[in-house]
Formats: structure tokens, C-alpha cells, sequence
């Protein structure tokens, strides 16, 4: 599948929210794999420190979007597919946690969905993105979870109109370039 944000479910487009609900929003489901062994075991511990650093660093202005969070203070409740962008525009800065997979060029669709609603989206460099997306112009890329709380309180420190004109910037990318219809016809054209 291309990286691309379904035009038929999400809208890409970012709205002014002088006073978002929250500072932070992630939405990710607690994980719980059993083999040791797996590459998913470790991510998901690490997504557990990510959530905890994020909850102890933030408190009450972190929303925490996910099933199995049962505890967590930040915990909002868990978060349907399409609703995804309704979430973030709750927020002032999204986050998108540890990334389920290490390989060169990987990413989810959820990266276009993020950064296609407007608010900045702060998330794991993983080598080679950097060709699809410009660090801080779509989303601004972090190397470790010190990192992201840094990157985020740079970003809260802006006024509220320069995160939405930054976060209007990376919404029309997604919708002009980066939607699952337009991903389709920039395959299929000849070259």
C-alpha cells in the first residue's frame, strides 16, 4: 500500500484550535506479545515507557488514545480507525510512539493520517523517511524518547496559530500529494 491517508475517511486538513484540550496526543493500543524472542515483544515494552515517560512528563494535558491502558490517568479510551484525526485535533502536538518495525523506509499509513490533520506531528526517525516527508517542514523526526519530549516542548512553545500554520503545511501536503487515490495514479502513470 502507498503512504497515503484515505480521502474517503479523513479530511487532511487542519483547523485553528486556540485552546486544544490537551498538549500531547498519542493513540496506540497497549501491546501484550508473549515471545520473548520477538522484535514485537521488545516494541511493546518500549511503548510502555514511551506512554509512562509521556503520562509523567504531561499528566493530565496527555491524551492517551488506545485499548488496554486500563490504569493510565491519561488514558482517554480507545479510538476507532476513521476517528483518528478528531483525536489529534484535540491535541497540540501528536506523537507517533515506537515504531513497530526497524527496516529502512518503514511506515504505516497512520504517518499520513497524522500529519493530514493538521496539528505537528512529532515521530521515530527510521533511516530513509527522510526522502518521503522533510523533517521539520511535515513532521519533525526524533532519535530517542530524551528526544521526543524535547522536540515536543519546542513545539508547545510556539503560539498556537505558527503550530497550525506549520501543521497546514504538512495537511495540504498529505492532501495534494499523499492521499491513497493520488499514491494510486502516481504508480500507475507511465514513467
Amino acid at each position: 500500500m502507498p503512504n497515503g491517508s484515505c480521502q474517503v475517511r479523513f479530511k487532511n486538513e487542519s483547523q485553528l484550535v486556540n485552546n486544544p484540550e490537551f498538549d500531547v496526543v498519542f493513540i496506540g493500543s497497549k501491546m501484550c506479545p508473549r515471545n520473548f524472542f520477538s522484535q514485537h515483544f521488545w516494541n511493546a515494552k518500549k511503548r510502555v515507557m514511551f506512554v509512562e515517560t509521556l503520562t509523567k512528563r504531561y499528566g493530565k494535558r496527555f491524551g492517551l488514545f488506545g485499548k488496554g491502558w486500563h490504569g493510565n490517568p491519561a488514558w482517554q479510551g480507545s479510538c476507532q480507525y476513521h476517528e483518528q484525526q478528531d483525536m489529534h485535533k484535540r491535541g497540540a502536538v501528536v506523537v507517533g510512539g515506537t515504531p513497530n518495525g526497524y527496516h529502512h523506509h518503514y511506515m504505516s499509513d497512520r504517518v499520513a493520517i497524522s500529519m493530514g490533520s493538521g496539528v505537528p506531528f512529532v515521530d521515530y526517525y527510521i533511516p530513509g523517511i527522510e526522502h518521503t516527508f522533510a523533517d521539520g517542514q511535515h513532521w519533525w523526526l526524533v532519535k530517542s524518547l530524551a528526544d521526543y519530549s524535547k522536540k515536543i516542548d519546542l513545539l508547545l512553545a510556539k503560539s498556537p496559530a505558527e503550530r497550525v500554520q506549520m501543521g497546514q503545511i504538512a495537511a495540504d501536503h498529505i492532501r495534494n500529494r499523499h492521499t491513497q487515490y493520488l499514491s494510486l495514479i502516481h504508480i500507475s502513470e507511465p514513467t
